[in-house]
């Protein structure tokens, strides 16, 4: 039964990110609106909600592995550390080419948002898209210098030290 109930929250980790990433598509791309009757179908399964959804999905996948590394980073696991940062990094890259789909996905599937985010909305855009590469950059493995200075930090050491 203990099996069948982490199955059961393995589910509900990847279906809950996608529907709600589908309900945002759906809502950003104009097919749903408030007070108004919506197609059952074709609101929630087009290309800017099936895109939105998984994109929510990678992002919340790339939340839990960066907190896991955290935390493992906490109770002094580098083996997990290096696990989870590894998933986060994964994350990250599937979230950024989902991202950078998306925009073709807008362009022919809502184009009255693609013009919105191409204009008005282009500075958030491009803020939003150099914080994805500082925190990939910070999360890489080869660039964690970050977690190393932490650890000499707290036990007062530094290179002259050895």
């Amino acid at each position: 039964m203990p099996v069948v109930l982490a199955g059961l929250g393995a589910i509900a980790s990847v279906v809950v990110p996608y529907c709600l990433g589908s309900v945002v598509g759906a809502i950003a791309s104009g097919r749903v609106r408030a007070g108004a009757a919506a197609d059952a179908w074709s609101s929630w399964l087009n290309p800017t909600s099936a895109t939105t959804g998984l994109l929510a999905v990678a992002v919340c996948a790339y939340l839990a592995a960066v907190y896991l590394a955290f935390d493992a980073h906490r109770l002094g696991q580098p083996d997990m550390v290096t696990c989870f940062r590894r998933r986060a990094l994964v994350a990250g890259v599937v979230a950024d080419a989902l991202s950078g789909a998306g925009i073709f996905v807008l362009a022919a599937d809502a184009p009255e948002l693609f013009e919105e985010l191409t204009t008005r909305g282009l500075t958030l855009v491009l803020v939003s898209g150099a914080t994805g590469v500082v925190a990939a950059l910070v999360i890489l493995p080869a660039l964690g210098f970050l977690f190393v200075l932490h650890q000499r930090s707290r036990l007062g050491t530094d290179e002259g030290d050895t």
